[in-house]
């Protein structure tokens, strides 16, 4: 299918700016997307990550109805509500800290 309004399953965009819609036999995508002009500077973000985790990502947004930009915005406004004292996501392994100093504020 050409044109901007729906694409195929197969098309080559990003997992994580698709949604499925289905309309009988075929799944077709489409973007979605923010409003344009409704981010703050908005930065592009230079790191990889597995393959299976971008499209678990996607798949979440998707259901949830976002991009995948706006998913990760609020994942991670949720996660800071998890924070422990030193500023680590709760659920994440305890880092080693054998050898460290305490620092103590005079």
């Amino acid at each position: 299918m050409s044109g901007s309004k729906g694409r195929l399953a197969t098309t080559r965009r990003s997992p994580a700016s698709l949604k499925a819609i289905n309309t009988g036999s075929v799944v077709h995508m489409t973007d979605v997307r923010r409003k344009r002009g409704t981010m703050q500077d908005p930065v592009a973000i230079g790191w990889k990550i597995e393959r299976s985790s971008r499209d678990r990502i996607a798949a979440m947004a998707a259901a949830a109805g976002v991009s995948a930009s706006e998913f990760v915005e609020r994942m991670a406004v949720h996660t800071e509500s998890e924070l422990t004292k030193h500023g680590v996501p709760s659920w994440m392994p305890p880092k080693d800290r054998n050898g460290e100093l305490p620092i103590n504020g005079t």
